[in-house]
């Protein structure tokens, strides 16, 4: 038994594992999925999918800016591999990622700094998230604000988030 199957059976047993633990919203979520307007589900589904690929490619165009060059589908797993670490181990400010890319860089390097370039990379696209994330929160709650929804306080305690 390798690698992959060790960490495919780890996410499989932690998948039921939390179905078991929420198994009392189980039938609630699926009588909501039942009802839903298959229209809106296909698009949230076509939204996903362009967000995971989006993620592949913004990690391969930042690798690519410090030189170094990676395949589109190498770049998808390691940057949603990065992605799924930094959403399970919360504690590590978006670099428990990081520890995706390294594996690739050390069996890749040929004593050019790779390792700095893909630490830079990684860095850059950190980054870039914070940046877009507060300018899509500062929008959001404009918009919350022109309509009256949110005041005064909730900004301020936003601001201060």
């Amino acid at each position: 038994m390798g690698w992959r199957s060790f960490g495919i059976g780890l996410v499989v047993i932690f998948a039921a594992i939390f179905v078991f633990v929420n198994r009392s919203q189980v039938p609630a979520a699926w009588d909501a999925s039942a009802k839903a307007d298959p229209r809106f589900l296909m698009l949230a589904a076509v939204c996903a999918a362009i967000y995971l690929l989006n993620y592949g490619e913004m990690y391969r165009r930042a690798l690519r800016s410090t030189g170094l060059h990676l395949p589109f589908w190498t770049a998808f797993r390691l940057a949603n591999a990065a992605h799924f670490l930094n959403m399970t181990i919360v504690n590590s400010g978006g670099m428990a990622g990081l520890a995706a890319f390294l594996p690739w860089v050390s069996a890749t390097d040929r004593g050019d700094n790779r390792r700095g370039k893909a630490i830079s990379a990684y860095l850059l696209v950190a980054l870039l998230g914070h940046f877009v994330f507060a300018f899509v929160l500062a929008g959001a709650l404009g918009l919350a604000a022109s309509d009256g929804q949110v005041g005064r306080v909730e900004i301020v305690a936003t601001g201060v988030f």
